[in-house]
C-alpha cells in the first residue's frame, strides 16, 4: 500500500490526546500525518462530533475526503448535534462495543478501534514521596482510589463517597482517595476516611496515586473505555467497577470485580455531562452490591484469588497493547483504500 497523506485533528482534552497521540504515532509509521485537511486522502477528526458545521464551514474541501470521525458515547444513545453531524462524515472510530451500539443508530460505517492501553509509569521520587504526604500514607492503610471529574454525573462518585462512609465503620483502616478536577467542589459531608484531591497534577504523580493505592473503584453510569480502569490494571491493582459499558470490553469476572446494576436513566438536570442528555439509558450500580465488594476487599485484598484476577488482568490487557491495536489500524487503513 502506497504512502498517504492522512490528517489528524485532536481534541485538546487530556485522556483523548494521550489516545489520539497513540494513533497518530501508529499510522506515522506507514503514512504521512500531515496538518492540512485540504490536501489530505483521510481527515481524522478526534472531537465530539458537536461542531463540525463550523470544521466543514473552515475546510471546504472536506466534502470530497474520507472523514473519520472519532468520537465516544457516555450512554446508550447520543445527543441529537451528534446525531445530525455523523451524517457529514464517511466513517466512526469509536473504542468499544458498547459504543459501536450506540452510533450504529446513526451511521451505517461504525468501526470498533480500541484504545491502546499503555502508560508511562516512570514516577520520581519527588512525585512518591509528595503523593505519599498528600495522603498521609501508612503500609497499615488499605487505599481505595477513584479519579474523575465531578462535573461529569456518570462518573457517580458522589454515590460511591456516600457507599463508602456508609460502611466505613467496618473499615477503620480504609481511606477513600478521590482525585478530581482543581475547579471542584465535593458533595458530600466531610468525613476523616475520604481524602479528597481537587488537583492538577503532573503526570507521574497521578502515577504514583496509583502506586500507592491498594484497589481501584469506579461505580460509573457510563463509560466509553474506562481509562482510568485500565490503567489501574497496568499498575497491577484489583479492580471494582459497574459491570456496564465500554470497561466490559477488557473487564471480566475473571480479571476484576465487577458491580451488579439496573437500568437506570439520565437525569434531568441543568447539566447532564459531555455527550448525555436527560432521559438517556445508562446503568445504576447497585450500592448495596458495592458496599460488599469494598468489604470484601478491605479485608481480602492481598488473597491469592485477588491476585489471580490481577495476573489475568496483565494477560488480557495484551489484546489492547501497542502492536495489536496498531494491526487493527493498519488492517482498517487497507480496507479503506481498497
Amino acid at each position: 500500500m502506497s504512502r498517504l497523506k492522512i490528517s489528524y485533528s485532536l481534541t485538546r482534552r487530556a485522556s483523548q490526546s494521550r489516545i489520539a497521540s497513540a494513533y497518530i504515532d501508529i499510522l506515522g509509521a506507514d503514512h504521512d500525518v500531515t496538518g492540512s485537511q485540504d490536501t489530505a486522502d483521510i481527515v481524522i477528526v478526534h472531537h465530539p462530533p458537536r461542531n463540525y458545521e463550523t470544521v466543514y464551514a473552515l475546510h471546504p474541501a472536506l466534502k470530497d475526503r474520507y472523514v473519520i470521525s472519532c468520537c465516544v458515547p457516555h450512554a446508550e444513545d447520543v445527543p441529537s448535534q451528534w446525531q445530525r453531524n455523523l451524517e457529514r462524515v464517511q466513517e466512526v472510530w469509536t473504542p468499544s462495543e458498547f459504543c459501536r451500539k450506540a452510533l450504529e443508530r446513526y451511521h451505517s460505517n461504525v468501526v470498533v478501534m480500541p484504545y491502546v492501553v499503555e502508560r508511562d509509569m516512570t514516577i520520581s521520587e519527588e512525585a512518591r514521596a509528595g503523593v505519599a504526604r498528600m495522603i498521609g500514607f501508612s503500609p497499615d492503610l488499605v487505599y481505595f482510589l477513584a479519579v474523575g471529574p465531578l462535573d461529569e454525573p456518570r462518573k457517580n462518585i458522589p454515590e460511591l463517597v456516600r457507599t463508602f462512609t456508609r460502611v466505613s465503620a467496618s473499615m477503620p483502616n480504609a481511606r477513600l482517595i478521590v482525585k478530581s478536577n482543581w475547579y471542584d467542589v465535593p458533595r458530600w459531608n466531610q468525613h476523616h476516611q475520604v481524602i479528597f484531591l481537587p488537583l492538577q497534577m503532573p503526570f507521574d504523580y497521578v502515577s504514583a496515586l496509583y502506586e500507592l493505592s491498594t484497589v481501584y473503584v469506579s461505580a460509573h453510569h457510563a463509560e466509553g473505555w474506562g481509562l482510568a480502569i485500565s490503567d489501574a490494571m497496568l499498575f497491577g491493582k484489583p479492580v471494582i467497577a459497574t459491570n456496564y459499558s465500554g470497561n466490559c470490553e477488557y473487564m471480566t469476572a475473571e480479571n476484576a470485580f465487577p458491580v451488579r446494576y439496573t437500568d437506570g436513566e439520565v437525569a434531568n438536570i441543568p447539566a447532564p455531562g459531555i455527550a448525555v442528555e436527560p432521559g438517556m439509558r445508562w446503568a445504576q450500580p447497585d450500592s448495596e452490591h458495592l458496599a460488599e465488594l469494598l468489604l470484601h476487599l478491605y479485608s481480602s485484598h492481598g488473597d491469592a484469588g485477588v491476585k489471580n484476577k490481577v495476573r489475568c488482568a496483565s494477560e488480557d490487557l495484551r489484546r489492547f497493547d501497542r502492536r495489536a491495536v496498531a494491526d487493527i489500524v493498519r488492517e482498517r487503513i487497507h480496507e479503506i483504500t481498497q
